[in-house]
């Protein structure tokens, strides 16, 4: 069963809500382990650089997996018509 795009939607909202407080918290405090010790105004800045490029990585790897599927579906559909 697939999920709906409500779902989906519902999902994709989480798992970034969630990366965006993970990746304030260590940066905020995990940082300091290595040296670093940022203001809570710089961890939320380096915070939002991580959260967009992850937003885009994952659009790219989404969109990625997308064109696979389409090209493989295309490739079965030509290889199964080719041979009847």
């Amino acid at each position: 069963m697939s999920q709906s795009r409500a779902m989906s939607l519902v999902e994709a909202k989480t798992n970034a809500v969630i990366g965006l407080a993970v990746s304030w918290l260590f940066t905020l405090f995990g940082l300091p382990f290595f040296g670093l010790e940022p203001s809570p105004q710089e961890a939320t800045g380096i915070a939002a650089a991580y959260f967009l490029l992850s937003i885009l990585r994952s659009y790219l790897i989404r969109r990625a997996f997308a064109a696979g599927s389409a090209t493989r579906a295309i490739g079965r559909s030509v290889a199964g018509g080719a041979s009847k």
